[in-house]
């Protein structure tokens, strides 16, 4: 229960760190991760620091293809592993599924909206990979500028929330 609680506070300041500078601090996603592993060796749920480990292994393997192509930040996937490890590796994978599907919810949203055009996101993702497929060069997929910039964070949070209400 109380790692629960601890997710949820550290996650939410990670959310709003993040909606407000654009970044989320390394010391906060360290001593998530710190205390998720010790939380695991304490609580000793399942096979403790195995699990949370391999959580956090799961987590880091599906994500890292998009940190190297610049198209996630480095302190989203470690939020992003802090849960993971806490989860474990079968639940890990699930919420990985949840917090995509929050992240396309909000993007629905904003194309709906009319705050973001779907036809020129598609245009930019398919000039993005046509540049990356020419010249082998990684360039930050993100632009400097614009609605479609919203901090991942935002829908971790969410999809931690509604994790932990159906749980």
């Amino acid at each position: 229960m109380m790692q629960a609680y601890f997710l949820m506070t550290w996650s939410y300041l990670a959310a709003l760190t993040d909606v407000m500078t654009g970044k989320i601090p390394n010391v906060l996603t360290a001593s998530g991760c710190m205390a998720v592993c010790l939380f695991s060796l304490l609580e000793g749920e399942g096979s403790g620091l195995a699990e949370c480990l391999l959580g956090i292994c799961v987590v880091t393997a599906v994500l890292l293809p998009f940190f190297l192509l610049r198209m996630i930040g480095a302190g989203d996937i470690k939020l992003i592993m802090m849960i993971g490890g806490a989860l474990g590796p079968d639940h890990a994978a699930e919420f990985l599924f949840l917090t995509m599907v929050f992240g396309g919810v909000i993007s629905i949203g904003m194309f709906a909206s009319g705050t973001v055009s779907i036809k020129e996101r598609a245009d930019y993702f398919i000039s993005y990979c046509g540049k990356f497929l020419q010249t082998g060069q990684r360039t930050p997929y993100r632009r400097k500028r614009g609605a479609e910039n919203y901090p991942f964070s935002v829908p971790v949070l969410l999809a931690l929330i509604f994790w932990m209400k159906c749980r």
